[in-house]
């Protein structure tokens, strides 16, 4: 598993409860793009639609040596590849208890391309701080651990 973009920023700001990997439909020109690298996830959300999956604020370069025929737009709305129960149990959980889908990263799974998706609930600032405290926390203790191996 390679990763192409991963969003730090939804750890961050939301909680995932459960995660899912699903695949993405592209183009060919955003195919040639995403082996470039031209990719950007930060602000990536899910929409269920007529029970499907679709991907919004994904940007995807386009790729600069393909043809004018093979060109596409860099933020065109992606659909996602996921089974209809699945799709399903989260469109319930998306209206009952107001969770939101966020995208969390974009990488290869053997020869296709995979996108991790999270079923999230917004954090307040008093959880960021408590989540940063526990990471310092927990550096701390690692960093004193390993001195005292060291020794």
């Amino acid at each position: 598993m390679m990763k192409i973009a991963q969003n730090k920023k939804a750890r961050r700001d939301y909680s995932i409860s459960e995660i899912l990997e699903t695949g993405i439909e592209l183009q060919g020109g955003e195919i040639k793009s995403l082996r470039a690298g031209n990719c950007s996830i930060d602000g990536a959300f899910v929409k269920i639609e007529k029970g499907e999956f679709f991907l919004y604020g994904c940007q995807i370069q386009a790729f600069k040596h393909s043809s004018s025929w093979e060109k596409h737009e860099t933020e065109r709305p992606k659909k996602l590849l996921a089974h209809k129960k699945e799709i399903q149990k989260w469109q319930e959980l998306v209206e009952a208890k107001n969770y939101v889908i966020v995208c969390l990263n974009l990488h290869w799974k053997h020869q296709w391309v995979k996108i991790d998706i999270g079923l999230a609930k917004s954090k307040n600032q008093q959880d960021k701080r408590q989540q940063l405290k526990k990471e310092t926390e927990m550096r701390e203790a690692q960093r004193e651990a390993h001195c005292r191996n060291k020794k």
